[in-house]
């Protein structure tokens, strides 16, 4: 049988693309065109490199101008559990994009696997956060601020959504559980609303931090969306950012409380005077950055409560569980098994937060602490028992002193170039 040829390329790749990248096959959909998994002509063998890659369509608007270049500056030094921007061919002068060329990572997104069995095992969740803070601590260590971490940005590789490991708290008298671990890896991807921050941001923050309690509200509006949706090219001042957070996005869940509080405070005062919405623009302005590192903690602290837990931020636990034992729920799961003809699947498990150990409580309780002031750091959070684990970083790729160097708390950061740029 004669092997099936490769599709064209799209035409709305550049010929410089073209030349490098042959598609293979439609992986994902972006708001510009689809995400095409791609392999790099020539190559045959691991020890060429990325032999396949995921190649997208951006815009040039300020997200994805402030993307090209914070990831372009962070693949210099890669982190394991980072995404990295392996090209990037400008389009024509007239077009609205250019062509992105990320590293592929296969696997299930942490979404998909809560969505389909709940609360994951402790050992699992434990590797799942260890590299989740790795990943956070490293940009923070590089004064970058994510600001949309959440389960739907973190792709978990090495293992099948099928596993039923994923989900198991059996004691590992076989070792399959830990087998399962040391094949997971973590990769944080979608850093269309990240933001590398200059040394003046945070000079700035923490004098009105040390004025008054501030609160910053740049955030939600711009952590409510994952990759794919479209956006349109808006004004950068920081209160249409905020006014844009006012409408029902999807992460809102993941976001810290000061950034909703501050969120309603803008929506009550959108009638002000001029004058006094260009102070709240400067004083917002300044106390962003500064809030933004321990914002991106709470997304981390939420993120591995729902994980551990299977229970959706921000729900209260008692109704959620109850909701999923309504009689009603239970008769209409006993009649789907009896006229199925495929096997059992496993009841999806769900945690309440006092039935964790008390190590797995003490980093969610510090990480998402309602006070901003009184939370913990990401890389303050890399210490604490439970995600520093009795093992020596045994699931966690191959990381250098260099870049292990900025991930610890108290180290200094060292700013990309890029910020004065975008």
């Amino acid at each position: 049988m004669a092997a099936t040829s490769p599709p064209p390329p799209p035409q709305i790749w550049p010929k410089e693309c073209a030349q490098i990248y042959s598609p293979v096959r439609v992986i994902g959909r972006g708001g510009f065109a689809e995400v095409w998994m791609a392999k790099r002509k020539g190559s045959n063998s691991d020890s060429d490199g990325d032999i396949h890659v995921a190649v997208k369509v951006v815009g040039k608007d300020v997200y994805s101008r402030r993307e090209v270049a914070i990831l372009s500056e962070l693949s210099q030094t890669p982190h394991p559990n980072i995404v990295r921007l392996l090209n990037d061919f400008k389009g024509e002068e007239d077009c609205g994009h250019h062509i992105v060329v990320m590293s592929l990572h296969r696997g299930p997104t942490l979404k998909h696997i809560i969505e389909k069995g709940g609360a994951l095992g402790l050992k699992i969740a434990q590797t799942v956060s260890r590299q989740l803070t790795d990943a956070v601590a490293y940009l923070h260590g590089h004064a970058v601020i994510h600001r949309d971490i959440q389960p739907a940005n973190l792709i978990i590789s090495g293992a099948k959504l099928d596993d039923e490991l994923w989900w198991s708290d059996k004691f590992d008298i076989d070792g399959k559980v830990l087998a399962h671990t040391k094949k997971c890896h973590l990769t944080l991807i979608d850093f269309g609303f990240a933001r590398a921050l200059a040394p003046e941001d945070i000079t700035e923050s923490k004098k009105l931090n040390e004025e008054a309690p501030a609160v910053t509200v740049g955030l939600a509006e711009e952590s409510e969306t994952s990759r794919g949706r479209t956006r349109r090219v808006i004004d950068d001042s920081v209160s249409r950012r905020k006014l844009r957070g006012l409408t029902p996005l999807g992460t809102r869940s993941y976001a810290a409380p000061e950034i909703l509080t501050g969120i309603r405070k803008v929506s009550q005062s959108i009638s002000s005077s001029f004058h006094r919405r260009q102070t709240r623009r400067k004083s917002e302005s300044e106390c962003i950055s500064d809030y933004g590192m321990v914002a991106d903690a709470y997304s981390v602290g939420t993120t591995i409560s729902h994980m551990i837990t299977g229970i959706p931020p921000n729900i209260d636990a008692d109704e959620f569980l109850a909701s999923k034992n309504h009689p009603l729920k239970k008769l209409a799961r006993k009649m789907k098994k009896c006229f199925s003809d495929k096997d059992t699947k496993r009841a999806k498990q769900y945690r309440l937060r006092s039935d964790l150990p008390l190590d797995v409580n003490e980093v969610i309780r510090l990480l998402t602490h309602f006070d901003e002031r009184r939370r913990c750091t990401v890389r303050y959070a890399r210490s604490l028992p439970w995600i520093k684990g009795d093992e020596e970083d045994v699931v966690n790729g191959e990381s250098t002193d260099t870049v292990n160097s900025f991930m610890n708390t108290g180290a200094p950061m060292v700013y990309l170039r890029c910020t004065e740029d975008v």
